[in-house]
């Protein structure tokens, strides 16, 4: 049985702001013995287009910094981190998560596959191309960011290595539109990705109004629960 807490907060493009949630939500998630918390796409460095403009000019040494300090939060508390970020990589940077062992050491990094064109994001980042898994308290979990959800084919990928969470990340948040038919359609997809495929879903995403998505779990059998919108916080689950 894994433990697992999945964060949702406002996610800004203050990189200490951002540090600061979720070092207390770490605390929070080991006082309540979760042995992973999962946080949402971008949750340390805000999302590219809407929490920031641009890279020119980002201060990759205050992310490195802040990196550490997870790490530091993470050893001390003894819990695996999943969280989003970015690294830099060649001309263009990538969209990451960034999974800590409870050591503080780096176990793995996941680059998004699927990157977003409607808000550049194709244009100003380069793209993953491997899939990750990594063995968290006997449970072996994958990883998705956000868009990565629109190709089912990564999904039969994870089926056929074994995988038996999902730890999906995601920024669908900050909208001025208000609730659309895609608030449902995002669920609807949690739903039928873990039950066609036989895997729990982990899905965190900021907490920034407007939220489409609540930090929430889907079961294998279909259900899926979690926290109410707009509001800081992290939802339990245990993953049999």
């Amino acid at each position: 049985m894994l433990r697992l807490a999945v964060a949702q907060f406002p996610v800004c493009g203050d990189v200490n702001r951002n540090l600061s949630f979720m070092v207390r939500q770490i605390r929070q998630a080991s006082k309540a013995k979760a042995q992973l918390i999962h946080f949402p796409e971008a949750a340390l460095t805000g999302y590219l287009s809407k929490d920031f403009s641009s890279f020119r000019g980002f201060d990759w040494q205050a992310l490195t910094r802040a990196e550490a300090a997870l790490a530091a939060a993470s050893a001390q508390e003894s819990i695996w981190l999943a969280f989003g970020s970015y690294r830099r990589a060649g001309e263009k940077p990538k969209n990451c998560v960034r999974v800590i062992a409870p050591d503080g050491t780096l176990a793995v990094t996941y680059d998004k596959i699927h990157l977003c064109e409607r808000d550049g994001e194709k244009a100003r980042c380069s793209a993953g191309r491997q899939l990750k898994t990594v063995r968290i308290a006997g449970t072996l979990c994958g990883f998705l960011i956000c868009n990565d959800s629109n190709r089912v084919s990564l999904y039969q990928r994870y089926q056929a290595l074994g995988v038996e969470l999902l730890i999906h990340s995601y920024y669908n948040a900050r909208s001025s539109r208000g609730k659309t038919v895609f608030d449902d359609v995002i669920v609807g997809q949690l739903r039928t990705r873990a039950f066609d495929h036989g895997f729990w879903i982990s899905a965190s995403n900021s907490s920034a109004k407007y939220s489409r998505l609540t930090a929430s779990v889907a079961a294998p059998d279909g259900t899926v629960t979690g926290l109410r919108r707009h509001i800081a916080g992290i939802h339990l689950a245990e993953i049999r």
